[in-house]
């Protein structure tokens, strides 16, 4: 809990660095807006956002995007703020009691999210709302976010891909009606070979190769990764198939199930536009080894978690997958309950499963979750570190930078020779 019992109806307390840019100030103030929920709800506490913005901020809407239902489920448009003037936005939410809300200001896109003072990704706002505030007459809350820049104004810099790579704009989908971008990393020696090569299909492709096309400025380093690999002799040749997310349909596209709170479960729909449209038109473009016994997919968090789908569900076309921090809590759990329940025609040849110790403000409910699935997969005969590899890293937030420092184990474990 952030604060101990309150006896005074207006009180105050100074939170410094929970933010991760600026100084955020936390205070219980009367307001005779603020009102009690019913005791038969849950306990919720009215909170409002102040947002001090950069003198650079075009004019429009300001967003807060979160993990909670409440501020979007992290759809980057998630709530909408009203703006003050052309430097302050607010808002306000009434967030469950001893709930951690993690969030980001917008404006309206992840292209446009807030960053550091050298435009480098920051942590996510976090803040938990104890109970105790209901001992007030009047429960208001007050936090005041400053937003130090935005990432579409980050000044250009040279493009960071390296080796070969091609790019396949507006690839259009009849099972989800849109389009988007595929890029294709081909493996050191693709133009003077007649080989063929295993496929790696990569969820949010726009975050693997180049740092400039990645919404937070950094990049997996998939490209690099592979090309030392490759070149050492530390992993096969393979081709990296990067398909971009939907924005705004990213959460819908990429969870199996609906949630109650947050909608989605268009991830079967996602997994025919792999199978059926993405898969059919790599093979036919490039020298690929079509079959599942070279076919593997990689994503993290909700991308982790459609990846654990498709390798259980569609295993009659990937027989390899790595779910970095994915995320298991969506829909109560239900992609645990899900591989517990039921077995795959066949069973995955090598499966990465992954969690940082840091993901979250409460990191034991979801590394609960994760041992949890762990123990399930070797009861479905899954052999640790031969096909299974189960792994906590210590320290490891949720975040692009944390999920760029173990690729190379990854590939290693699904590609090493």
């Amino acid at each position: 809990m952030l604060y101990s019992q309150a006896m005074s109806s207006s009180w105050r307390i100074s939170i410094t660095n929970i933010a991760g840019a600026g100084i955020c100030l936390l205070l219980f103030l009367n307001s005779a807006e603020a009102r009690m929920i019913p005791p038969e709800a849950p306990p919720r506490i009215p909170v409002r956002f102040e947002v001090i913005l950069p003198d650079t901020t075009p004019a429009g809407p300001i967003y807060l995007s979160g993990n909670l239902p409440e501020a979007g489920s992290w759809k980057a448009d998630g709530m909408m703020l009203t703006r003050i003037d052309d430097t302050i936005a607010i808002g306000a939410l009434l967030l469950p009691a001893d709930t951690p809300l993690e969030f980001k200001i917008t404006r309206g896109t992840w292209e446009t999210v807030e960053k550091g003072q050298a435009f480098e990704e920051i942590q996510n706002h976090k803040i938990v709302v104890s109970d105790t505030a209901l001992l007030l007459e009047t429960p208001l809350m007050e936090m005041r976010i400053r937003v130090t820049s935005w990432s579409d104004q980050r000044p250009a810099v040279p493009p960071t891909f390296t080796g070969t790579i091609q790019r396949h704009d507006g690839f259009a989908s009849t099972n989800l009606g849109n389009q988007r971008t595929l890029l294709v990393y081909l493996p050191p020696g693709y133009d003077s070979k007649n080989d063929r090569y295993p496929v790696l299909y990569v969820h949010d492709g726009q975050n693997i190769f180049d740092a400039n096309m990645s919404f937070t400025g950094v990049e997996w380093g998939v490209d690099e990764r592979c090309e030392e690999l490759i070149k050492s002799e530390a992993m096969e040749p393979i081709i990296v198939v990067g398909v971009y997310n939907a924005g705004g349909a990213r959460m819908d596209e990429y969870s199996p199930d609906p949630d109650q709170k947050r909608g989605g479960g268009h991830g079967e729909l996602y997994a025919k536009f792999l199978i059926e449209e993405v898969k059919p038109f790599i093979d036919t473009t490039y020298r690929t080894l079509p079959d599942r016994d070279h076919t593997a997919v990689m994503g993290s968090s909700m991308g982790g978690l459609i990846s654990l789908y498709l390798v259980w569900e569609h295993a009659d076309v990937f027989s390899k997958a790595a779910a970095v921090s994915p995320s298991l809590w969506w829909a109560d759990r239900k992609i645990i309950q899900r591989i517990e329940s039921s077995a795959p025609s066949i069973l995955p040849a090598k499966l990465w499963v992954d969690m940082g110790t840091a993901e979250s403000l409460y990191p034991d409910t979801y590394l609960d979750d994760f041992r949890s699935l762990g123990t399930i997969l070797e009861g479905k005969g899954l052999k640790p570190d031969a096909s299974l590899i189960v792994r906590v890293f210590d320290g490891a937030d949720h975040s692009e930078r944390a999920w760029a420092a173990r690729t190379a184990d990854i590939l290693k474990f699904l590609f090493g020779r």
